[in-house]
């Protein structure tokens, strides 16, 4: 039996009570039956008692017929069947209190009976605890395996480089996205010309090239139309070459195109979370392989406890063998 348990070998654990209490168990039945039989016997004499005396005031009441004259037999017929009353009120008695002590011994075997009960659902339940301690163990064999992957220095750094590489592919592509977007990079004229002022070719922003809507519709930064309105020659819109310029004291009033910064500012904040969503993504991925190593050691670590627990359990099991 020590074999197979060292061998980690499952083996039923007998569901019978401990010696000790199987000891008490018949120790109290035995008691009780001697006690239940001493009743029995006194009440079989207080029977016999009773028959005695019925005979007795029988042969007394012939007497008395014989004899009524008597009454000295009377008084003693009277004595006789005031004894036989107290008989058998005691007889009451002494049934009452067998049927009572037989109850409390029924009690008492029932308690017991159940005391047994409970303690065979505990042996199940160390049976159980045994059988899932033994999983653990395939499981920490397993988290082990896996563990020896993730603390593999070379390995871990890999993955780690991969990652870098692929955050600095996206953040090239990011300051390649800006650059083209700020006009730094030349860029086919058909790609989002609203976001650049169509006669000096520079970004709209929030300063000198704001994008300024003329009444004809057109829009142009406001450093363009500065420029067009004060020059010498024709003031005129330079795309239908109809609608008249403003004056410059009108320029203060003129409109800015709102749907181009909204679209700019949409365009920024796009790119913005683009940054801030890659970001995340690595800070989330660093942290998930974090985790999982501390994660790792603290199962370790419990399943280690639980081992032990079971060692010593085992040895106090060999003890009481």
């Amino acid at each position: 039996m020590l074999s197979e348990w060292n061998m980690g070998i499952s083996k039923p654990i007998v569901d019978e009570p401990p010696m000790e209490l199987r000891f008490a168990i018949t120790k109290y039945t035995a008691k009780a039956e001697v006690e239940l039989r001493e009743k029995t016997k006194e009440h079989e004499r207080a029977l016999a008692t009773i028959a005695e005396l019925e005979k007795q005031v029988y042969e007394k009441g012939a007497r008395i017929v014989e004899l009524s004259a008597a009454e000295g037999l009377r008084h003693e017929l009277e004595a006789e069947k005031n004894e036989l009353r107290k008989a058998k009120k005691r007889i009451r008695q002494l049934e009452e209190e067998k049927a009572e002590e037989k109850w409390k011994r029924e009690k008492e075997v029932r308690m017991l009976t159940d005391n047994v009960e409970k303690g065979k659902y505990e042996v199940d339940l160390l049976v159980k605890e045994r059988h899932k301690l033994l999983t653990s163990n395939e499981e920490l064999e397993d988290r082990n395996a896996r563990l020896e992957e993730i603390k593999d220095k070379d390995h871990l750094m890999g993955l780690l480089e991969v990652e870098r590489s692929r955050v600095a592919d996206y953040r090239s592509k990011w300051r390649t996205a800006t650059k083209q977007l700020d006009g730094r990079i030349p860029m086919d004229e058909r790609l989002m010309p609203w976001r650049q002022c169509q006669i000096c070719r520079v970004k709209y922003d929030d300063e000198e090239h704001v994008p300024k809507m003329l009444s004809c519709g057109h829009t142009l930064c406001l450093q363009c139309v500065n420029g067009v309105t004060s020059s010498t020659i024709r003031k005129i819109c330079p795309f239908d070459k109809t609608h008249k310029m403003p004056d410059v004291d009108e320029l203060k009033n003129l409109p800015t195109n709102y749907k181009i910064e909204k679209k700019l500012r949409v365009i920024d904040e796009k790119i913005k979370a683009l940054e801030e969503e890659e970001n995340s993504k690595l800070k989330m991925r660093f942290e998930e392989m974090m985790n999982l190593l501390l994660e790792t050691d603290a199962t370790i670590k419990k399943l280690n406890m639980r081992n032990e627990e079971l060692s010593q359990g085992r040895g106090r099991e060999q003890d009481k063998l």
